[in-house]
């Protein structure tokens, strides 16, 4: 065959090609050394926040074959802290108590003769805040914080996600005190019944043996978790999180609260007007709110670009043009002044956003302020993302567990 093809460049490169794929994947397949593509493609289909694209080596490999080089990675402060946080005090003193008080002070805790919660499940409604709670108890406790997500632990390989799930627990006691933060548990921790897979239920047990390992584990590893759906969760599952704190919808106190520091450098409530906004928004959620400051921050925007009226103010001093705003008044009727116009100001009709920055540039144009007027229009335009039968199931499940 030699003799025959090799005045043949292109199908001598061809069969050179195709017997080096052989050679690699007759090594990949001898006992005594280890086949590196499942691993490594397992690990490639993670890549997050949590994983870097291993399977996380070392004890994470198991007996098995495997190896990528691939570490999990914690972070360190996240950047939020209890302060950052409003309402929810009675989940953040539990947290405070169970989790960051022997992280921090280990001495003054084995005085109290009690044992730290090593494992903590957060429930609720969505846009309550579990997640950011479990990021600033990181921040507070200065413990290595692990963001373990479902796409970081499931594999299309056989047994896969189980050693990802070993991989994580074997770092983080390596890197101890650690915070192990899962996000939505009930993807990688639903029932195990006739409807869920095999591997989903291979990486649950995994999950519940790594679980009572933290038990007792010499080292500070804590595990947290969020759910929004905590009657989906395996009933074993539910038992290694001792502590479950409900994380409910914030009152009306805490919705003040939220507005108030929402609110600050972005529009001035009275008291009265705060009562108002405040009772019009019940059943809203930390998110929910934050959507609304946001949307209602844009409305003096969208008065700006959609205005075909500017009012430009002069400097006294030099007569030279200030500032630019929307006069969306002086639009309609023009005889009107606009509020707080000058003498010397004056008002530019029927033209466009576009035109005044061409003629005035735009540092000069600026975006009006905040009425309550507008924040009471986005209240009625904005709904609250959990209804009323979604709180009243959270609230019965919480009554009976």
């Amino acid at each position: 065959m030699d003799a025959k093809y090799n005045a043949h460049p292109r199908i001598e490169g061809t069969r050179n090609e195709v017997l080096a794929a052989c050679e690699q994947l007759q090594a990949a397949g001898r006992p005594d050394e280890p086949a590196a593509a499942p691993a490594d493609a397992d690990a490639t289909d993670g890549g997050s926040a949590g994983c870097s694209g291993g399977d996380g080596g070392g004890e994470g490999q198991g007996g098995g074959g495997g190896g990528g080089g691939g570490l999990w990675h914690a972070s360190g402060a996240t950047g939020v802290r209890f302060g950052d946080i409003t309402g929810a005090p009675e989940a953040l003193q539990t947290i405070w108590e169970s989790l960051i008080v022997p992280v921090k002070f280990p001495v003054i805790f084995r005085q109290a003769k009690a044992k730290a919660w090593r494992a903590v499940l957060l429930y609720g409604p969505p846009g309550t805040g579990k997640s950011m709670i479990a990021r600033a108890t990181a921040s507070e406790s200065a413990a290595n914080f692990y963001n373990a997500c479902c796409a970081e632990l499931t594999s299309k390989w056989v047994g896969g996600s189980e050693k990802l799930m070993k991989s994580l627990f074997a770092h983080a006691r390596e890197h101890s005190p650690a915070i192990i933060f899962f996000d939505e548990i009930d993807s990688v921790a639903g029932a195990r019944d006739g409807q869920k897979s095999i591997a989903d239920q291979r990486l649950t047990n995994q999950l519940l043996i790594e679980l009572d390992a933290c038990q007792h584990a010499s080292e500070a590893i804590f595990v947290i978790a969020a759910t929004n759906l905590p009657w989906q969760i395996d009933v074993a599952v539910m038992r290694r999180f001792p502590k479950r704190i409900y994380i409910a919808l914030p009152d009306g106190v805490g919705r003040a609260a939220m507005f108030t520091n929402a609110l600050a450098g972005v529009a001035a409530l009275s008291a009265d007007e705060l009562a108002l906004v405040v009772a019009a928004t019940h059943g809203f959620s930390g998110a929910d709110i934050c959507h609304l400051v946001n949307d209602v921050g844009l409305e003096p925007l969208r008065l700006l670009t959609s205005a075909s009226a500017f009012l430009v103010r002069v400097d006294p001093a030099s007569g030279e043009p200030e500032s630019v705003e929307a006069a969306g008044d002086a639009a309609a009727d023009p005889n009107t002044a606009p509020h707080g116009a000058g003498e010397r100001d004056y008002v530019l009709r029927d033209t466009s956003l576009e035109a005044v920055v061409a003629r005035f540039s735009e540092p000069r144009v600026r975006v009006g302020a905040v009425t309550f007027d507008m924040l009471s229009a986005c209240v009625q335009r904005c709904k609250g993302s959990v209804d009323a039968a979604s709180i009243r199931k959270y609230e019965a499940y919480n009554a009976s567990t």
